[in-house]
């Protein structure tokens, strides 16, 4: 059932209904739980993960043929995230953003140490956005 506005960007576009509770991890997996009158019921759904980037120059700079990265340019101003970065794991992502924030001679072990030039969410709201 969907929400009584048609405001897909203030109430999304999936008409999942009943939903109780989501989990969600780093390895791209989500577990819904569902109530349908009294029964309730469990699913697993992959996602992408995925994270904003002010640029793409990490990632880029981690060239790999094999990877499963991909990254999506937005247009926008200078400052602010331009880059959308997904992959089946969040491990992926930032893997390859480390190894490529090394390569260009940072001395990063985490991606927080990256500050504003990147913005990610926990693996559930990822799942739920």
């Amino acid at each position: 059932m969907r929400p009584p506005s048609t405001d897909d960007l203030l109430f999304g576009w999936d008409a999942t209904s009943g939903i109780v509770s989501v989990w969600a991890n780093r390895d791209g997996e989500a577990t819904v739980w569902r109530r349908a009158g009294a029964t309730l019921s469990l699913s697993r759904e992959p996602f992408r993960a995925w994270l904003l980037a002010s640029s793409s120059r990490e990632w880029e700079a981690a060239d790999d043929a094999r990877s499963r990265v991909t990254c999506e340019p937005f247009e926008g101003e200078e400052g602010t995230y331009r880059v959308l970065l997904s992959a089946p794991t969040f491990h992926e992502i930032e893997d390859r953003i480390l190894r490529g924030a090394r390569r260009l001679g940072r001395r990063v072990a985490r991606l927080e140490e990256l500050g504003d030039e990147i913005h990610r969410l926990g693996s559930i709201e990822q799942f739920l956005v």
